[in-house]
């Protein structure tokens, strides 16, 4: 394997991270809608249970409210 074919596997796996991570986040995101929508839960609470932050929740709070 020479020097462009390793250089175009690493790329191919950085775009793999690349899409695994924001299929996880969008996952999250979609999930953390489906509890503010169906829960009374607290920010906190709905942080706790889909690892994201607090912070994260309140923003995807605020786009659904602008809807």
């Amino acid at each position: 394997m020479d020097i462009f074919d390793q250089i175009i596997e690493m790329k191919w796996e950085d775009g793999i991270r690349t899409g695994l991570r924001k299929g996880k986040r969008v996952a999250r995101e979609e999930v953390v809608r489906e509890l503010l929508a169906k829960t009374e839960f607290s920010d906190a609470k709905i942080a706790s249970l889909t690892k994201v932050t607090v912070l994260q929740v309140a923003r995807i709070r605020k786009k659904l409210q602008v809807k």
